[in-house]
């Protein structure tokens, strides 16, 4: 196969199984906490600090990317997709209701979708090499793995007995998979070559 179809072919299944794991925390979050026997203000603070943490990630870690040789988009995904796994497995035992677990869940989900920018700007770093990567079709795979990651769920929960509840047993294990899948493609591709950006230092 050729190379830039096989590059491309890999690079919209990470998208693909990467949203359908945001759509668990994008839109699977409140419904998750409300069942884990949190009222609906500590949710929305709690969905907030969500947001405010994944801003908090990305921004943080792009200087890292600009300056460091050893660390890329695809490594630092990585990290925030293992890490996020092992807080997602961590939530299947913690009891619900209890603050050690908004916590984890929180940071789970923040990780989970702090990684968007860098699967966006991976593509313009093999595009940087010479490489031909459909960024649009990455995206739409993105897309529509959303709007299918949704309908699992929901059919998930649907199979499973029809209760509301069943969404506290079943997000985590989706979520897991999902992140599983979406770090075996990203494994399956070379790191991309490194520019390093000089920042320089302002003048005191």
């Amino acid at each position: 196969m050729n190379k830039n179809v096989t590059l491309n072919l890999k690079y919209a299944l990470i998208n693909g199984f990467y949203f359908m794991m945001v759509v668990g925390s994008g839109s699977y979050g409140y419904n998750f906490l409300k069942y884990s026997k949190f009222d609906t203000s500590m949710i929305g603070i709690a969905l907030t600090c969500v947001s405010i943490i994944a801003l908090i990630i990305q921004t943080s870690l792009a200087p890292i990317i600009d300056r460091s040789e050893k660390w890329n988009e695809k490594k630092l995904i990585l990290v925030t997709m293992v890490v996020s796994i092992f807080l997602f497995a961590c939530m299947i035992a913690i009891p619900a209701g209890s603050m050690i677990l908004l916590i984890v869940a929180i940071l789970a989900f923040a990780l989970a979708m702090s990684g968007i920018p860098y699967l966006n700007s991976l593509a313009f770093a093999y595009e940087l090499e010479g490489q031909k990567i459909n960024y649009g079709i990455g995206r739409g795979v993105g897309s529509a793995a959303y709007a299918i990651g949704a309908a699992l769920i929901g059919w998930l929960v649907s199979w499973l007995g029809g209760a509301d509840d069943l969404i506290v047993k079943i997000l985590p294990y989706y979520m897991i998979a999902c992140g599983i899948l979406t770090i075996v493609c990203l494994l399956s591709l070379k790191d991309p070559k490194k520019t390093i950006v000089n920042i320089p230092q302002a003048i005191m």
